[in-house]
């Protein structure tokens, strides 16, 4: 009998650490799920649409989740379709989507530890599998269901696996895991060596990626081109775009002056990728910026909200140039200044339209 209530009692306690253990895991997951169900309906009006979505639906309907997104997305166009950017989107099948899963899964080797160490590191960690506490397996399992998650996306990600990027100290676990198998080997068979192999194959990637070299993109490379790493190379693609948006709103901020501004740009100015329209959810920041509908940019009604501020217009485009100089504005002027931007070829011009009577 004191056997028996020996089990039972151990019984109880392991009963008690697993559900400590589920609550331990489980209550961060539904309070967040709680917290995001409060938050969509309070900006969507709907818990089971998030802000994504909603922007999804109206600006960028080819975007959609899920396989055949471009046929399905041609069926809802609206109005406010952004037009290049939303046609951008390629139509997922299983060809496309089994492409993205590789170049994700190179990609996520590539930018975390190497993909020779990693390659090698998995094939190990699934023959040690077997023989290692199963607790192991929450890391592959990790990042396969990220991966999983993903396949029904058409894009492959921003350097091919910015929605993969989660997985990155995994698969630095997983590395950790086959050394730590791999070292315990080598020390009972006796191989004092190997371990020092096996960090210079970890550390031989790292050292090409950031040792300046001359860049092989463009054949054949730039003698004058300065010499820079792998690393360097991505991150000056990553800088580009803030730089750009950052000297924009510079060079408006300071044509405009301490006045409030309405700012309404060109689409022309960028391109699908390169968005100027950055504003604060309230709409309270000192310059606002939006975009230019040519079909609408003479209507005095799109100005009637914004009476304390002066509008202004970027324009890029020849034809909405033209347009813009022959329309007619009974309550406003124009007043013509050039803006000169040193990092484009061409040249931009800002449209200042001041009500009448200010002056």
């Amino acid at each position: 009998q004191r056997i028996q209530g020996d089990e039972s009692d151990r019984a109880l306690v392991l009963s008690a650490q697993r559900l400590a253990l589920f609550a331990s895991m489980g209550a961060p997951l539904l309070a967040g799920l709680a917290f995001l169900f409060v938050y969509n309906r309070a900006i969507t009006g709907s818990g089971w649409t998030t802000p994504y979505q909603k922007y999804t639906d109206i600006y960028t309907p080819r975007h959609v989740y899920g396989f055949n997104n471009v046929i399905r997305g041609e069926q809802r166009l609206r109005p406010k379709v952004r037009g290049d950017y939303d046609r951008w989107a390629e139509n997922l099948t299983p060809a496309r989507a089994w492409r993205n899963v590789k170049l994700r899964l190179v990609a996520s080797w590539r930018w975390t530890l190497g993909i020779v160490p990693l390659a090698m590191a998995s094939v190990l960690f699934a023959a040690a599998l077997p023989h290692i506490d199963r607790r192991w397996w929450l890391v592959p399992a990790g990042i396969v269901s990220l991966h999983a998650a993903h396949v029904p996306y058409w894009f492959s990600g921003i350097m091919h696996w910015h929605y993969v990027f989660e997985t990155g100290p995994l698969w630095l676990l997983l590395f950790a895991g086959a050394t730590r198998w791999l070292w315990c080997s080598w020390r009972a068979e006796g191989r004092p060596l190997m371990p020092v192999w096996w960090l210079a194959v970890a550390l031989l990637p790292l050292l090409m990626a950031y040792l300046p070299t001359r860049s092989f993109e463009y054949a054949p490379p730039d003698p004058a081109a300065p010499a820079v790493s792998r690393v360097g190379r991505e991150i000056d693609k990553l800088a580009f775009s803030r730089l750009k948006y950052a000297h924009f709103h510079r060079e408006i901020a300071r044509v405009i002056g301490e006045e409030r501004g309405l700012v309404f740009i060109d689409a022309a100015l960028g391109d699908a990728h390169v968005d100027y329209v950055v504003n604060d959810p309230a709409l309270a920041n000192r310059i606002l910026y939006a975009r230019l509908l040519p079909e609408e940019f003479t209507r005095p009604g799109a100005l009637q909200g914004f009476r304390d501020r002066r509008a202004y217009w970027v324009v890029a485009s020849p034809q909405l140039r033209s347009r813009i100089r022959h329309a007619a504005f009974p309550d406003y002027r124009l007043r013509l200044e050039d803006v000169l931007d040193p990092r484009e070829p061409r040249h931009v011009e800002l449209w200042t339209v001041e009500p009448a009577m200010s002056r």
